[in-house]
């Protein structure tokens, strides 16, 4: 029990920081990405206007009664709205939070299979599970499963930073940023949800855990709610209380495996 708990806390130490340092430098690498890109994006979308303005002006000034000169004119309209549309998809809050949740994930699944190396552990990353009931295909998309020799765990990823008040039954959290107050859904619903999908399709029990990544700090509340430094000695501290279970691994891994669908929702890393 203890070396591995020693493990755990050295990771956190000193593996856990670099990849959180990891995680902000691709976002920095992003936002200072974003401005070129965004005043290439702008210019483009301004030419693109100018030249539809201008011809259609020539268009309009030489061939007044002309119906190709207004369709020209107008088609060059068009175009210049399609390159703000691109801009504004570009610009948008959704975009700007799958990426910043890719990123989040993506870092996630670097941390445990640093940690888990050569542990006799199996991780699906991504994984998107179906399977047949009265009829009707049941799927459910989850971040990371992990199996140990001793038990299994169902991680859900969030990205999220500020003061987050987290509850093992209230539907929404509240999380404070610079003075602000706002409310997320409560994650670890979502993380039972697909525990329970898991045990009802497949038998597998596994415990839900729920991860931070971002500039987070947590109020008191569940210990599987956890943020990134602190859930590799989380998941050593559980491996260690159920280290007198039994756990098949090899009939976990290949009952679940057989509910995952194949395709890019199937990345798997069997680390012996």
């Amino acid at each position: 029990m203890l070396p591995s708990r020693l493990a755990g806390m050295a990771f956190s130490k000193v593996v856990s920081p670099r990849l959180t340092d990891n995680f902000y430098g691709n976002v920095a690498r992003v936002r200072f990405l974003k401005i070129p890109v965004q005043i290439s994006a702008y210019f483009t979308s301004f030419m693109a206007s100018g030249w539809a303005w201008g011809l259609a002006f020539v268009y309009l000034k030489n061939n007044l009664y002309s119906f190709p000169g207004l369709v020209i004119a107008v088609a060059f309209l068009l175009i210049a709205a399609f390159f703000d549309f691109l801009l504004s998809i570009f610009n948008s809050s959704q975009t700007k939070r799958i990426a910043a949740g890719n990123s989040a994930e993506a870092t996630v699944k670097s941390l445990l299979r640093t940690s888990f190396r050569g542990k006799n552990c199996v991780i699906f990353n991504d994984a998107l599970l179906a399977y047949s009931e009265e009829d009707k295909i049941l799927t459910r998309q989850i971040d990371h499963i992990l199996l140990t020799r001793h038990c299994g765990f169902v991680i859900e990823t969030k990205y999220k930073s500020g003061l987050i008040v987290p509850s093992i039954d209230l539907p929404y959290w509240s999380v404070t940023q610079h003075g602000r107050v706002s409310e997320i859904k409560n994650p670890l619903i979502q993380a039972k949800g697909a525990a329970r999908f898991i045990a009802k399709s497949t038998g597998v029990t596994l415990y839900p855990v729920v991860v931070f990544v971002g500039e987070t700090s947590l109020s008191k509340g569940p210990a599987n709610v956890t943020t990134l430094p602190d859930l590799v000695p989380y998941l050593f501290a559980m491996i260690d209380y159920h280290r007198s279970d039994m756990f098949d691994l090899p009939l976990a891994e290949s009952t679940i495996k057989r509910l995952i669908k194949q395709g890019k929702h199937s990345t798997n890393n069997h680390l012996s």
